[in-house]
């Protein structure tokens, strides 16, 4: 199902929205009843669709957001594409506009934005919830519960985006970090 940017944004609008990112500090505590008490739930990558403790994550995928299309698609919720790569082997529900990736590029001076950062960016400046929280968010002080290599290359700033949250954090009353 294609979906509008008008329709995604009204996903999103008045609503509590959780957006659950993949650091393994996530799984540090019991938060699944908390993040699935949200209207929206929102999910990153593998962490969307692989199988997890859900006492600490949750059971709930409403939006599921990928960097690259990947064969093992939710089969609820929608899906996002939310990078510039790839978006020609894509068939998502959404796109996030390349434009958007651009903005929140420039505004943090960076390459390459991780999905997380694209989305919270997204949310923040066009879906106008009531409110949102943040799981799983901690900026690398802990891995990617999925990537738990050493030594793997990892294209983005997570101290910049780090800062940009706080900031999101520190000016908007309606955004809480877990």
């Amino acid at each position: 199902m294609k979906i509008s940017t008008e329709e995604f944004v009204k996903l999103f609008a008045g609503k509590s929205v959780a957006i659950v990112g993949n650091a393994n500090s996530l799984l540090k505590q019991d938060y699944g009843w908390l993040i699935d008490a949200h209207d929206v739930v929102c999910r990153f990558n593998t962490g969307a669709t692989h199988a997890r403790d859900y006492e600490k994550s949750g059971r709930r995928t409403t939006v599921s957001f990928f960097n690259v299309m990947r064969a093992w698609l939710p089969e609820e919720g929608i899906s996002v594409h939310v990078s510039r790569r790839a978006r020609e082997e894509s068939d998502p529900d959404y796109f996030i506009p390349i434009s958007t990736i651009d903005e929140i590029a420039g505004i943090i001076d960076v390459d390459r934005p991780s999905s997380g950062m694209m989305v919270n960016h997204f949310i923040h400046e066009y879906a106008k919830p009531a409110r949102v929280s943040l799981f799983g968010f901690d900026f690398k002080a802990t891995k990617t519960w999925y990537h738990q290599k050493e030594g793997r290359l990892d294209p983005h700033d997570y101290v910049k985006e780090g800062e940009y949250t706080k900031t999101i954090l520190a000016n908007d009353l309606m955004w809480s970090i877990y």
